[in-house]
């Protein structure tokens, strides 16, 4: 019950007639939802909700090439860990909060040469490496917007409190592309996607407010390959 993220001493009084104490505890609560307090204007508390999610949760690598080549296979291994959050990460309705990794890797032009975990129409993009509980019906299909059909859960990747899960992603980079090469992996939080929002409350109604709770990346050289003339 610490009065924030990272805060260990609080001296002062928990009451008007109360004595001094080294530390009062916080009995505040931060939501994680900075959507709806956003939405509503309380621009303090909904910064207290995006400070209370970045300290939930690290990012790292584990694996990754020190050189990459034109046409070659590349893997790079990545581990998250629930290291604050207290609870499954993320928690709550499972039709919505759902936490992801966005991978990319750019050129030294700026160019995007490979990249999984993008939003595409309101969703984070097929194959993206998500936490998050998914339900389903008795046909077994997804369930995001009618919750009352939903009667058995289809898969659930929520990470357990001080638990951690592995990420892995194999590609090929090949074209023109200028080095070094730019790998970042950004872990986001959203309440709710921003499909489910538009469907309830009419498109444009409010925007979902989608937080970094963490970032990792790292400059690699690209190998230039003497046979086509690209790669520097």
């Amino acid at each position: 019950m610490t009065p924030g993220p990272g805060v260990t001493k609080n001296p002062g009084k928990s009451a008007a007639m109360g004595k001094e104490r080294d530390h009062v505890y916080s009995h505040s609560f931060s939501s994680a939802n900075s959507t709806l307090l956003e939405h509503f204007g309380r621009k303090e508390m909904s910064e207290r909700a995006r400070e209370m999610l970045r300290s939930a949760a690290t990012i790292e690598f584990l694996e990754s090439p020190s050189r990459i080549s034109l046409g070659q296979p590349i893997k790079v291994r990545l581990r998250v860990s629930n290291t604050g959050a207290g609870h499954k990460l993320p928690t709550g309705f499972p039709e919505g909060r759902e936490v992801w990794v966005d991978f990319k890797v750019v050129d030294s032009d700026g160019r995007e040469v490979y990249r999984l975990g993008a939003i595409r129409d309101g969703h984070t993009e097929k194959g993206t490496k998500s936490f998050k509980a998914i339900l389903g019906n008795s046909k077994g299909e997804v369930v995001d917007i009618n919750v009352w059909e939903a009667d058995r859960l289809l898969s659930d990747t929520r990470i357990l409190p001080d638990g951690h899960a592995y990420v892995e992603y194999a590609f090929t980079v090949g074209g023109v592309v200028r080095g070094p090469l730019l790998i970042r992996a950004d872990l986001y939080y959203w309440p709710s996607p921003q499909h489910v929002v538009d469907e309830l409350l009419g498109k444009g109604a409010m925007k979902v407010d989608i937080v970094r709770m963490g970032s990792v990346s790292k400059e690699i050289p690209l190998t230039s390959a003497s046979s086509t003339g690209r790669g520097r």
